[in-house]
């Protein structure tokens, strides 16, 4: 039985567990036992209707054990200023001839405040592999459109950029680092308090890619080579690539709107059980608060049925009712969206 809940004290020493496997890059993940407790006591400030407490975290069980954990950032720009770099061209008209030269830049952009971000997705090692960050990924969308009052409207997530086989970013080395004097962990952690950090050493004037080397360069928008999974998730659920990247690593940012969403747009309300075997696979979740649950099982999403295994998922159904969401947009869908991104 695979459950996507949300995290509770109970479960501190199964989430350090699985987060002191996470290397650099993951900003979001807490590496320290205190920090694991911090995220779990704020998921509770959180989970009582204070919702500047600002994240939500969330585990995956997987017949009793947690084997996953994923998370909310309520508000971006709760704390400091969400910082990124957007990679645009910058077009000069030269005096005299009246002749346009255009340059690639970077330039430091605000973007992304008010937004609410999904972070946080980390799987064990020996979890790795079965399909089980899709329910990772798409129960926290389930959980926002259960809880709109609590969120933006609009959606994000900052990818983790590319690392090499040693572990380190040829942008973070080529670029951030020359100038933000700490290491890259120190880095990390500047951002997430100190709101002066990024605006008192990175240039606001546009930095030109001509400037830069080509591995450098390469690495604009490039996701890590274990994150690929997830960018191919969120798009099949409604997030769309942007122009934006990760401060210190380059990595990639996504965005959608709440209501674009798989989770939104495909949601119907399970009508009936069957003992029949059923062909669709859904996300399947229910619930309020630290009632909510979610899970992906087999269903007949057009006609609202699903398997009496959902019974026992769910417990509660009486009382609060099943909801049904498709896993991806269907291949039609994501060409449209992606013609609409190219037009816009």
């Amino acid at each position: 039985m695979e459950i996507f809940r949300v995290a509770q004290h109970s479960d501190i020493d199964a989430i350090f567990k699985i987060s002191s496997e996470a290397g650099t890059g993951l900003s979001t993940v807490p590496k320290t036992v205190e920090g694991v407790e911090k995220y779990v006591s704020s998921t509770a400030s959180f989970m009582s209707g204070n919702y500047n407490a600002n994240s939500v975290l969330f585990v995956l069980e997987v017949n009793g054990e947690v084997v996953g954990i994923s998370g909310i950032i309520g508000q971006t720009n709760a704390i400091c200023p969400f910082w990124s770099f957007e990679h645009k061209t910058i077009t000069t008209v030269r005096a005299g001839n009246q002749s346009k030269v255009e340059h690639e830049a970077l330039q430091l952009s605000s973007k992304f405040c008010d937004y609410s971000e999904l972070g946080t997705l980390l799987l064990s090692q020996k979890a790795m592999g079965k399909g089980l960050g899709r329910l990772l990924a798409l129960g926290r969308m389930a959980f926002i459109n259960s809880h709109r009052e609590a969120f933006h409207n609009k959606l994000m997530a900052d990818i983790r950029g590319w690392h090499d086989q040693q572990n380190v970013s040829p942008f973070w080395t080529g670029l951030s680092s020359k100038f933000l004097n700490v290491p890259f962990e120190e880095a990390e952690r500047l951002l997430s308090y100190d709101k002066d950090f990024l605006l008192n050493s990175i240039p606001l004037e546009p930095i030109y890619l001509q400037l830069l080397e080509k591995q450098v360069r390469s690495c604009i928008g490039k996701a890590n080579d274990n994150s690929l999974g997830a960018v191919k998730m969120l798009n099949a659920a409604g997030f769309s690539t942007t122009n934006f990247c990760n401060v210190l690593d380059g990595g990639p940012a996504l965005e959608c709107k709440v209501q674009d969403t798989i989770v939104a747009k495909t949601e119907s309300v399970v009508g009936g059980f069957s003992n029949n075997v059923l062909s669709d696979r859904t996300l399947q979740y229910s619930g309020t608060g630290y009632e909510f649950r979610a899970t992906i099982g087999h269903a007949d999403q057009d006609n609202g049925i699903v398997s009496e295994r959902a019974k026992f998922n769910f417990p509660d159904f009486q009382n609060s009712p099943i909801k049904l969401s498709r896993l991806s947009m269907s291949k039609q869908v994501r060409e449209v969206r992606l013609k609409q991104r190219v037009l816009s």
